[in-house]
């Protein structure tokens, strides 16, 4: 069976004020720095917003003020839920590997809702902001590193 890696890219606070692809509406260095990590190592990213679920990086996005810390424990199972549903109607048949780029209010809603349907890696658990801005920092420069 084809392994495909996909990447899920936790949403930022801090947003350009007015409608962008998402890869480009979300404007802290940590969504930059580990969306540009996510795009070298992994076959698909996606972005993981409070309120629009799974976002494809070129699908324009309205600026928003919503984060999953607003959402209350009953609808983050739901939208757990809902972003596994797109995850897998875009990925059949297919062995998928999930790494979470996010926090645990965004990680643990996707990987309860596909526990066993799915291998899921957290590279970024259990770490602050800067421990986050530095290991990304070391990813890219290894991985610049790494290219012939």
């Amino acid at each position: 069976m084809k392994v495909v890696s996909i990447a899920l890219v936790g949403c930022s606070g801090p947003k350009l004020d007015r409608p962008a692809p998402a890869r480009q509406l979300y404007t802290t260095q940590l969504f930059r720095s580990t969306l540009a990590l996510a795009e070298t190592r992994h076959d698909v990213v996606y972005v993981i917003s409070a309120k629009h679920e799974l976002v494809a990086l070129d699908q324009v996005v309205d600026p928003y003020d919503l984060v999953m810390a607003d959402v209350a424990k009953e609808w983050r199972v739901i939208w757990g839920l809902r972003v596994w549903d797109s995850i897998l109607l875009r990925h059949q048949g297919v062995d998928r590997q999930v790494f979470i780029y996010a926090g645990k209010d965004y990680a643990q809603p996707i990987r309860r809702a596909g526990f066993h349907r799915a291998t899921f890696h957290e590279p970024l658990a259990k770490m602050q902001i800067g421990q986050r801005l530095q290991w990304l920092r070391d990813q890219i420069a290894a991985s610049a590193q790494e290219k012939p």
